[in-house]
């Protein structure tokens, strides 16, 4: 088992492993009609995954089980942060989640039982995929759930302009009415730069610093810009006289139901 990138092979040994259903929990949202009879579908909600690994933490002496004990409590501190996860029954798949506590099942002289639970999200995650140059080039999300990953370019701006300069940058997911806009904030070379767009936490970074200023949200649909299993073309466009926009890339995790 890895947790957050420490491998804990040295530290216990699996005995089993819970919740890693085949597929995810989920419910429907449904509507009664006041009279005639049955419901109707009318959303639904996938749930996390609750998972359950079962160890052994084995010892020359209780001293040593005990020592071994204090060095896991370090590793698994509570935390509000997500965690990657590999499981051993599943080693090419990242689990992401949250420890959300462990008990003592059985000790005795040389072995303690215990588990570590998680709370984990209903996604497999795996290879992670870098594509380059993908201006108007059609691409194939080959996993079984949306892609929300990380768009990444840079805006080259001449270094002279006039003062009512006003460039822009428009993205489109061709299919949809998912659109991106950035535009100046501050001043008219404000697009100039590295820029890199979170589609999942739907942040905008410049140079590494958030820009979320820069944003024209009456245009921006975030919501509406969702890469689904498939083929998708994504369309950039940057409009302003000398303005060139390059080096565009998208690098997601590929995700799997």
């Amino acid at each position: 088992m890895n947790y957050n990138n420490i491998d804990l092979s040295d530290k216990f040994k699996v005995l089993s492993i819970t919740g890693l259903n085949v597929t995810p929990p989920f419910a429907f949202t449904q509507y009664v009609p006041a009279v005639g009879a049955g419901s109707i579908n009318t959303g639904m909600k996938i749930s996390n995954n609750i998972v359950t690994v079962t160890c052994d933490v084995l010892g020359a002496s209780q001293n040593e089980i005990k020592a071994k004990i204090k060095e896991l409590a370090q590793i698994f501190k509570p935390t509000m942060t997500i965690s990657n996860i590999v499981f051993d029954t599943d080693p090419d798949v990242t689990y992401k989640g949250f420890f959300i506590g462990s008990n003592v099942s059985t000790e005795d002289y040389g072995y303690s039982v215990f588990d570590l639970n998680f709370d984990c999200e209903p996604f497999r995650y795996g290879a992670r995929i870098n594509e380059t140059n993908i201006n108007g080039v059609t691409l194939q999300n080959s996993g079984t759930w949306d892609s929300s990953g990380v768009i990444s370019f840079s805006v080259i701006l001449p270094e002279t302009v006039a003062s009512d300069y006003d460039p822009s940058v428009v993205i489109t997911l061709q299919g949809t009415n998912g659109i991106i806009r950035l535009c100046n904030y501050l001043d008219t070379r404000d697009l100039h730069g590295i820029w890199n767009i979170d589609l999942k936490n739907r942040t905008v970074k410049k140079d590494g610093s958030l820009a979320m200023n820069n944003i024209d949200y009456i245009q921006t649909s975030f919501d509406q810009f969702i890469i689904a299993p498939g083929a998708y073309t994504m369309n950039f466009a940057v409009n302003g006289v000398g303005a060139i926009i390059e080096e565009i890339n998208y690098t997601y995790d590929e995700v799997n139901l």
